[in-house]
């Protein structure tokens, strides 16, 4: 197979042709992207993978450093009152209001999902703006339907900043009587 990868640097244009058919042991991503590296002599491999423009159809969404500056979210509920996923809860995608400053308490929604059987919402929404995001979990809807009439938390909010670039897995501990969170990976 061969690639073909046009990067842009500081010193012009560098194009490298890796070729991998007929190798005994086909050269890995990690070790074409080292040599990369040491032929433009101007790539980070911490910050830039320039091996992910040849994978990445959503070539559009990278700014002029070559970076894909999308956000992707996706959460994982789980019911820790019976130690399986939280299926069929509603969620709620929301972006804090530009223009009102930091104490803003308007919301934009952005979109509405309900977990899968196994608790996840994968691809909540591709993002294209860093800014404040809030997930929304209708805990009371979710423990109407398995039969819970007794509960403190009827909605669970996790407001959370995010980054170009970035993605974010954020996961629910849920139970009648208390929840946790963390940032997933």
């Amino acid at each position: 197979k061969n690639c073909c990868i046009w990067l842009n640097s500081w010193s012009g244009l560098l194009l490298l042709n890796l070729r991998r058919n007929n190798q005994r042991k086909p050269m890995s991503d990690n070790r074409a992207l080292e040599r990369i590296s040491i032929l433009s002599g101007q790539l980070n491999r911490d910050h830039y993978n320039p091996l992910s423009l040849i994978s990445d159809p959503k070539m559009e969404t990278q700014g002029a450093s070559g970076k894909n500056n999308n956000i992707t979210i996706s959460c994982h509920s789980l019911d820790t009152m019976t130690g399986i996923p939280a299926s069929g809860m509603p969620v709620q995608l929301k972006k804090k209001a530009k223009g009102d400053g930091s104490s803003s308490k308007k919301w934009d929604t952005i979109s509405h999902h309900e977990t899968n059987s196994d608790g996840r919402i994968k691809d909540i929404a591709p993002l294209n703006e860093a800014g404040t995001y809030k997930m929304v979990f209708n805990t009371a809807e979710y423990f109407r339907k398995n039969g819970v009439s007794s509960y403190f938390y009827p909605q669970v909010k996790i407001e959370f900043n995010a980054e170009a670039g970035q993605h974010y897995h954020i996961p629910l501990l849920i139970s009648p009587f208390g929840y946790s969170t963390y940032r997933g990976s």
